[in-house]
């Protein structure tokens, strides 16, 4: 009876340390503001860190391989 008594305790700490819920979720970014943190950063001139930069923050462009294959 000891036992299961340790186990129940040993279980119910384990997960009351590895909860994890009390935390917010980190905001994402919009796509407009994504782009104009993105652009300022990166500047006008240079695409692939402009892509790399949003990327980055989760956005990518729909036709990127096609630009790869004309380019």
């Amino acid at each position: 009876m000891k036992h299961i008594l340790m186990l129940i305790a040993a279980s119910t700490l384990l997960a009351a340390c590895a909860n994890t819920g009390d935390r917010p979720a980190p905001r994402k970014l919009t796509a407009a503001e994504a782009i104009s943190a993105c652009a300022e950063s990166s500047g006008t001139q240079d695409r692939a860190l402009f892509d790399a930069c949003m990327h980055d923050k989760g956005y990518q462009r729909k036709n990127a391989a096609a630009d790869a294959i004309t380019q």
